[in-house]
């Protein structure tokens, strides 16, 4: 029984096997770990007709859950992170061959359960495709209109680029980091210590701003702009940190920018690509993230009981 809640997440992602329910909130909770809204939808899949047309029959085998993520200017959009569950034509999408089509920009959220389904019952959390058995296509059709099947490969496509886009988001905002210097500073040294991770580079334990660039250098590889970008990000953290002030001549997300790029450059490809595509970093902030919230959830407990 995997349960609900953050214990039930924690155990998901350690385990990585589950049922919708941590797949849907697992995706929920890393959008918001980096700002972006988002909600889960309770439903039902597509139900088992009977032989007259009116009738369908619901069974606990229908039940459903999927994240719903808001942008600004598109509305709330569904995604379908659980394995084995078929895409479908969202509500606010026009299908092929209606008289009526809906504004695409529609903000309206929509509650309607996906069209297809499939086994949801303990799937390998994993990016390989499962495969289940396409429902007959009309006579004549020829199988899936090409509408369709455009819009099931860009689902996919924007759920594998999800990650590496919201990490680029997070990166952005870092390196460009807008007003209190001091926070600037802070900002850059956490994306060197995500960047690290991304590369599979280590970044364990606590150590001083000081002790932390002599382990850094090790992978620099003697490249003089990067570590001398890497002392200066060093100075602005401690002076951030111990002054509560920076320099004026200080520029600490330029300085992480390039001893980031070397970093990467000194990396091997496997690496590179996992930093682009799937970086490690989102799920470490959370694991962190869960953690705090398991916490806070157990102090609350406790203080309620005495």
């Amino acid at each position: 029984e995997y349960g609900y809640g953050y214990e039930a997440m924690v155990k998901f992602l350690e385990e990585r096997r589950g049922f919708c329910q941590q797949f849907a909130a697992t995706m929920a909770m890393m959008a918001r770990v980096v700002g972006i809204p988002s909600r889960i939808v309770v439903g039902f899949l597509k139900p088992e007709r009977l032989d007259s047309d009116s009738d369908s029959v619901f069974t606990t085998d229908n039940y459903h859950s999927w994240p719903e993520l808001y942008f600004e200017g598109v509305g709330w959009v569904r995604f379908e992170p659980t394995p084995g569950v078929g895409a479908s034509l969202p509500t606010y999408a026009p299908r092929p061959g209606s008289d009526s089509e809906k504004d695409p920009r529609s903000t309206e959220p929509t509650e309607s359960a996906p069209d297809t389904f499939g086994p949801t019952l303990e799937p390998e959390f994993s990016g390989a495709p499962t495969t289940t058995d396409a429902a007959p296509a009309d006579a004549g059709s020829g199988g899936s209109p090409p509408s369709r099947r455009w819009l099931v490969v860009l689902a996919a496509g924007v759920l594998l680029a999800l990650p590496g886009l919201v990490r680029q988001g997070v990166r952005s905002r870092r390196r460009n980091h807008p007003g209190d210097p001091v926070a600037a500073a802070e900002a850059a040294w956490l994306e060197l210590r995500d960047s690290m991770v991304d590369l599979r580079l280590p970044w364990t334990g606590s150590m001083t701003p000081r002790a932390r660039e002599r382990d850094v250098s090790k992978f620099l590889r003697g490249d003089r702009e990067s570590l001398s970008a890497l002392n200066r990000l060093t100075l602005s953290v401690e002076q951030a940190r111990y002054a509560n002030s920076l320099s004026p001549d200080s520029h600490p997300g330029d300085d992480v920018k390039v001893v980031v790029t070397s970093l990467a450059r000194s990396s091997d490809k496997g690496h590179r690509l996992g930093a682009l595509m799937l970086p490690a970093s989102l799920l470490s902030d959370l694991r962190a993230e869960l953690t705090r919230r398991r916490e806070s959830w157990a102090t609350r407990r406790v203080r309620s009981a005495v």
